[in-house]
């Protein structure tokens, strides 16, 4: 692992020098390959400058409006993988929640992971892995993970009405409902989460009704 200065590239057409018009970045945010770090803005066009790889800002090249000389330095990125030592849990936690929307699912997934490395018991990065383990069918994961989740916060609805979602689909119905029960004693009233913790608690009485719990559902 280690940090990696991204220079302004060669955009061709004998180009010496660019006007920086925009970050799409900041200091502590997780970028993966191919995202967005920049405009710039040449005598011809505006030109938007992706990163080559996936990992941290640590710093930024130059200000909105600043002229750029081409092979000068834009911006520097810690490899993925590591935490950067400067880095807060909420700020790097938090600039991982983009990324994850904008699909990239398993980076997102790497990132909450090494997140949680640093920070163990940070909330929002155990809730950011489970939902991509979830969403990446790693549902045994998903579980365990949600589980841990539920040790730290015994009472979020949201904790409990996902954990049941995901023990459904590993087949274990009863389990689920169990989950789901709890969640409707504490949701609250009126809000668009009763709903979904209805609709979770009516699908495992469904199924726990059609047949018995997968093997294993018993632990």
């Amino acid at each position: 692992m280690g940090v990696r200065v991204i220079k302004m590239p060669d955009i061709g057409e004998g180009i010496a020098e660019v006007e920086l018009v925009a970050w799409h970045v900041k200091p502590g945010d997780a970028v993966v390959e191919d995202q967005a770090l920049a405009d710039v803005m040449t005598d011809k066009a505006s030109v938007e400058i992706p990163s080559p790889v996936a990992g941290t800002v640590l710093a930024l090249g130059g200000e909105v409006g600043q002229t750029l000389a081409v092979g000068s330095e834009l911006i520097r990125i810690e490899i993925a993988g590591d935490v950067p030592a400067t880095a807060t849990a909420d700020k790097y936690v938090e600039s991982i929640v983009p990324v994850e929307a904008l699909g990239h699912i398993d980076v997102a997934r790497i990132a909450y992971a090494t997140a949680l490395s640093r920070w163990p018991d940070n909330l929002l990065a155990l809730f950011g892995l489970a939902n991509t383990e979830h969403q990446l069918g790693q549902l045994a994961a998903a579980e365990n993970t949600y589980e841990r989740l539920l040790r730290l916060a015994p009472d979020n609805p949201v904790v409990l009405n996902n954990l049941a979602e995901v023990t459904l689909a590993r087949g274990c119905p009863s389990r689920a409902g169990g989950y789901a029960e709890r969640a409707v004693a504490l949701v609250p009233s009126g809000s668009e989460l009763e709903a979904a913790v209805a609709d979770t608690r009516s699908k495992a009485v469904a199924a726990r009704n059609a047949g018995r719990d997968a093997v294993g559902c018993d632990r």
